[in-house]
């Protein structure tokens, strides 16, 4: 391609700025040809930049120099770079010449883009960051000397330099910076703004927060400066200032400590300064905010601080919105005002700062709000009172009947704001303090809700329903069950005068929780709701402000059917079906409620209906997958990208959200996510699992696809809910295929090796340890389910290596946990490490079953586990064995043992044989162990060994029996922290019983160790324990064992009571219980489901 003429070259410029998108596509592919040939291209751009009249063209010929230095979506290699190096340098010292005596902003602003991406691309060129010679000289002489227009753009490329370049570049500098930030703080407002964003950058970038405490004495003048501007009116440079502190507090709250109580009384006068505009006051309130969630142990300290923002709070809740039409309609104004900012802060500050320290000081001023006569207080009071539950949940729960019954007396308040205020209080106690409000204070709380559905005002009757969600979702049947009749005789009437449709929603809520918590129970109200339901679905049909409430009569009619069971709904299921038909065939707007609302009708007509659903899966599956696979609509531009950085999130569209990130090396990005794709993305996955627990072979001819979209979502980075529902998937994909006809096996080995392969890899690189839980459990879950031994030798070894990887990484990470958790004395704190350290423990747990799951299906991991596991093993009981705090270390040792001697020994017991001694030894040891888990995992293993290695366990087996019946006998037995163990112990001493009734001691016979057992009957945890000693009782019983039976069956009624208190549990298997039902008939005993 000719080069153009300046003229042309111009043209081309303004054309690439222009809104027809096929001249500027031509444009665009114009300019690619010119890149190509980098020697007239970036000095012609110069030229632009330097001597055009035209502004826009100028400023464009920036924004097109700097993508001329940064490499393209494609990974081209940047023009500027194939410029030779004497070019480079006569463009590098130009470059700063323009930016040097540029006058107009825009074009300053884009050179000055140029300059760090040109930094910062020479160093991904290169391999390293070499320093731009001349550059930081430069910068400091322009602070120094320059215009103040000039020292806003040195700034401003210090700010971008800081995300981009190594901190090996600019420690050195850093003393030097420091002087040249103090200099520029002493100059105008806009310079004194930039050089506070630059100084931000640097420290909120910094790796080593040490290297950061150069600039601590610049705080003060930091702080000043806001003042300065507020004085002077220039509010939009304090708002600035106060969003780099929230950036610092955020990022690097230390970096503020010395300056702490100075930062808070500025940021809480201004707050409190009504002249001031609203935004600006949000703002210092964010920051307190921010702060304490960052630093609560520094926050709690600060004198004053939960003081001074309660009463923050709760004075700008005292201004909420003011709508005469307020109780006819439950929208609200979308604009923030003080009343959100309020109500927010309290919930946050009381999570962050906790309840020792929030509720003293929360309580008197919401006692004090609740006595005032003006509806405003005692409405900002109720609200307080709600957003504090969740933090404050230990100090108000030994209290809360006198807490709800202050609140129930606002229920009869003549101010409508008051009335649903009160409402909406115990609605969030019902979430805040379940399941011990409904247990306790079900008889205050629901006639409370219910009462009010018969408000006058139908805000306040819609959101007692929303009340009677809350209560419901977490109550147990039998603190509803006598008050349903009541219950939905009122809802029926709510729904047959009310003729607002948000209440009619909210309604159908309530029903749609009552019949799921209610089940069959519920089948007595079906008659009289479900024909309004399918009433509604038909007469609303393409009524577009009639969405919502047909999505939530799909939500309604659905749960009752599956509450109620397919014998009660079947008269009814074709009709449905064929109205959920027509709606997911008529054509839907992106934004209809409805499309998320029927997929989930889908699948739960889908639970319903079992099997009998399989003729639908065409219909219904596609949409679900469709959804699931979507392209997430995620956006990353670079910061200083040509267009507005500055307006990045104010005017958000509802369901996206835009964040500015960091990343050191790379740069600001501004990244934009569709956040309700996220969630519609979820959502479909989460019903491929359902379809997939509920279906199962039904599903085989979509395992494939499902496949396809699955896998690449276990590496899926915007939401770490889809990784763990990715990741629960492929099991259930294997069981599919498993369960279809024929020979699967050669699929099945195929899809394991791609799964392991799949999973390891993002085991490797998941950050979230629940999600590496979720990983670890799903490998485990596959290899279990796949062909024995299909995974090759060189598979297995780099899946051992990875799996200790994993294991050692979160040890390492909970033995941090547990000595932080030492020296720690804020009961928050400790609070939330307890949380990581369950977490970790969580993920231990998985790993161990990966290690199970390999020695029990692949003979060729065994080399590896006696080269990386046993040592570990070993390692973990020896350094733990006496540490106050490596009890879990011990049993998740003692755990691997177990499944070493169960499953290894019956893959290769020769191989197992040598190491059987010393695993012994652990077992006798720690089986006396104070700690219940340790004795659980040992008792457990004495069992496995009695069953899988009889030779070497006969050599212990009268201490054995002796261990394991002081466990069963002891007082303690029964108690919640014993009772696992208890089980195990029974569990193991029936299957010492079954393996070894006639050894020569004696010990193991049915006359020493069936009394033993039946005395420790029934065993009442660890299901699997318990099935299996049931099940041997129960044949023991049939058979008519003398000693179980007793003398003349003497012991039948007491075995029989048993079997009638067990018959309906999980304790017991299908197989189990149909002999326990033969053996209480042939007692004269009618057991529960008998005819």
């Amino acid at each position: 391609m000719a080069a153009p003429t300046q003229q042309e070259f111009e043209q081309l410029l303004l054309t690439l700025m222009g809104t027809d998108n096929d001249a500027r596509n031509k444009a665009e592919a114009a300019l690619e040809q010119l890149k190509k040939n980098p020697a007239w291209l970036v000095p012609a751009l110069l030229t632009i930049i330097q001597a055009s009249e035209g502004v826009p063209v100028r400023h464009m010929g920036a924004v097109v120099l700097r993508r001329c230095m940064t490499t393209g979506k494609g990974g081209d290699k940047p023009p500027f770079f194939n410029l030779n190096e004497e070019q480079q340098t006569a463009v590098k010292q130009q470059l700063l010449q323009l930016l040097e005596t540029q006058e107009q902003k825009t074009v300053r602003r884009a050179l000055s883009f140029c300059v760090s991406a040109l930094f910062s691309a020479a160093a991904d060129e290169e391999g390293e960051q070499k320093e731009w010679n001349g550059l930081f000289p430069f910068i400091l002489r322009n602070m120094q000397n320059g215009a103040p227009e000039l020292k806003q753009s040195m700034l401003a490329i210090i700010s971008q330099l800081a995300h981009k370049v190594s901190d090996a570049v600019l420690k050195p500098h850093l003393g030097t910076i420091k002087d040249a930030f103090a200099f520029t703080l002493e100059q105008n407002m806009p310079v004194r703004v930039a050089a506070i964003d630059a100084i931000g950058a640097i420290v909120t970038t910094l790796d080593d927060e040490d290297d950061a405490l150069v600039f601590q004495p610049l705080l003060g003048t930091m702080i000043a400066s806001i003042g300065m501007a507020l004085t002077a009116g220039d509010n939009d440079s304090a708002a600035s200032c106060i969003d780099t502190f929230i950036n610092l507090a955020g990022s690097t709250p230390g970096f503020l400590t010395p300056a702490i109580n100075d930062c808070f009384r500025a940021m809480l006068q201004i707050a409190q300064t009504n002249a001031l505009p609203d935004n600006v006051r949000q703002l210092a309130v964010e920051w307190t905010l921010t702060f304490s969630e960052a630093d609560p142990k520094t926050a709690k300290k600060v004198p004053e601080f939960v003081e001074s923002l309660i009463h923050l709070a709760l004075e700008f809740m005292l201004h909420p919105s003011e709508d005469s039409s307020w109780g006819e309609t439950d929208e609200d104004e979308e604009e923030l005002i003080n009343y959100d900012v309020g109500v927010e802060a309290l919930d946050r500050i009381a999570n962050a700062l906790k309840g020792k320290k929030v509720e003293p000081v929360a309580a008197k001023c919401i006692a004090q709000a609740l006595e005032s006569t003006d509806w405003k207080y005692k409405h900002a009071g109720l609200i307080a009172l709600a957003q504090i539950a969740e933090g404050c949940d230990r100090q108000l729960e030994p209290n809360l009947g006198t807490v709800v019954q202050m609140v129930l007396k606002h229920l009869d308040d003549t101010h409508e704001r008051v009335r649903w205020a009160a409402v909406h209080c115990l609605a969030q106690f019902c979430n805040d303090f379940q399941p011990g409000l409904q247990a306790t204070l079900h008889s205050m709380v629901l006639p409370a809700f219910m009462r009010m559905l018969g408000d006058s005002v139908p805000r306040v009757h819609a959101h007692a329903a929303t009340g009677i969600v809350n209560f419901v979702a977490c109550a147990q049947f039998e603190h509803l069950e006598a008050y349903l009749d009541e219950l939905l005789t009122k809802l029926l009437l709510v729904l047959q005068k009310s003729q607002k449709r948000f209440v009619h929603v909210q309604v159908l809520s309530a029903i749609s929780s009552v019949a799921e918590n209610a089940e069959e129970k519920f089948s007595k109200y079906y008659d009289h709701i479900v024909p309004y339901l399918k009433t509604v679905l038909k007469n609303t049909f393409g009524d577009k402000e009639g969405r919502m409430l047909r999505a939530k009569c799909m939500e309604c009619l659905t749960l009752v059917m599956m509450s109620v069971g397919k014998e009660k709904f079947a008269a009814d299921a074709g009709e449905v079906m064929e109205i959920l038909h027509t709606t997911q065939s008529s054509k839907m707007d992106p934004d209809d409620p409805q499309s998320s609302y029927l997929l989930q009708a889908w699948g739960r007509l889908a639970k319903a209906l079992g099997a009998d659903f399989a003729p639908y899966l065409d219909h219904v599956i596609p949409p679900v997958l469709e959804q699931a696979g979507l392209t997430t609509d995620v956006s990353v531009e670079e910061v200083g990208d040509g267009g507005d950085d500055d307006d990045d999130g104010d005017n958000e569209e509802e369901g996206v959200q835009t964040i500015r990130l960091a990343i050191k090396g790379i740069g600001e990005r501004k990244i934009t996510i569709r956040t309700s794709m996220l969630e519609d993305k979820l959502l479909a996955c989460n019903l491929v699992l359902s379809y997939l627990e509920d279906l199962k072979q039904h599903m085989g001819k979509f395992v494939e696809r499902i496949s396809e979209i699955m896998i690449p979502l276990l590496k899926f980075p915007y939401m770490e809910e889809i990784r763990d529902s990715a990741a629960r998937t492929l099991p259930l994909l294997m069981t599919c295929v498993k369960d279809q006809p024929g020979d699967t096996n050669q699929f099945l080995a195929e899809m394991l090796q791609k799964y392991v392969t799949e999973l390891l890899s993002a085991m490797q690189q998941e950050p979230c340890p629940s999600v590496v839980a979720a990983l670890c459990e799903s490998f485990s879950k596959c290899v279990v389910i796949g062909p024995k031994d299909c995974l090759g030798m060189d598979k297995v070894k780099n899946t051992a290596e990875i799996i200790k990887q994993v294991f050692e990484e979160s040890l390492k990470r909970r033995k941090n946990v547990v000595e932080e958790k030492v020296n720690e004395d804020d009961e928050d704190e400790v609070e939330k490490l307890d949380e990581e350290n369950e977490g970790e423990e969580e993920l231990l747990n998985q790993a161990v079953e990966c290690v199970g799951s390999l020695v029990k299906t692949h003979q060729c991991f065994l080399p590896e586990f006696s080269a990386h596991f046993y040592p570990l093993c070993r390692e973990l009981l020896t350094t733990h064995a006496s540490s106050a705090h490596g009890n879990v270390e011990c049993r998740l040792a003692l755990c691997v043992f177990d499944d070493f001697i169960e499953h290894g020994a019956q893959v290769n017991v020769q191989f197992v044989q040598p190491f059987v001694q010393e695993i012994t030894q652990y077992l006798m040891t720690f089986i006396t162990h104070t700690d219940p888990d340790l004795v659980q995992a040992c008792a457990y293993g004495l069992g496995v060994l009695a069953q899988n290695i009889p030779d070497t366990f006969t050599m212990i087996l009268p201490e054995a029996i002796q261990r394991l019946t002081a466990i069963v006998r002891s007082q303690n037995a029964q108690d919640d922290d014993n009772i696992y163990a208890t089980a195990n112990a029974i569990s193991s001493l029936m299957k010492i019983f079954e393996k070894h009734a006639s050894h020569a001691s004696g010990q193991a016979s049915q006359q020493n160790l069936l009394p033993v057992i039946l005395q420790a009957l029934p065993v009442k945890a660890d299901e699997i324990e318990a099935q299996y000693v049931h099940e041997r009782i129960v044949d023991l019983v049939a058979a008519g064992n003398p000693i179980v039976v007793g003398q003349n069956n003497a012991n039948m009624k007491v075995i029989g009571e048993m079997f009638l208190k067990l018959i309906d549990t999980e304790l017991v298997n299908d197989t189990t219980k149909g002999k326990m039902r033969q053996i209480l008939q042939s007692l004269g005993v009618n057991p529960p489901g008998s005819p």
